[in-house]
């Protein structure tokens, strides 16, 4: 029945076949950079606060840096 309804109506249903994997396919694919984006902001944002605590602590021990 469904193979029918497809035959029957593929003139009109053919691009909403191709369009939907395109879409999915870009729609992963920004989720994923959007991920790697905000891991690495977040991985340099955190380095930088580690650096800033370890400056602190050094010029408060008494080293020089």
């Amino acid at each position: 029945m469904l193979l029918l309804l497809l035959v029957v109506f593929w003139s009109q249903i053919w691009m909403y076949v191709a369009i939907a994997p395109a879409s999915a396919s870009a729609s992963a694919s920004a989720v994923t950079g959007g991920t790697l984006w905000w891991l690495s902001r977040t991985n340099r944002l955190l380095r930088q606060r580690d650096h800033t605590w370890r400056q602190a602590d050094a010029v408060q021990a008494g080293h020089r840096i």
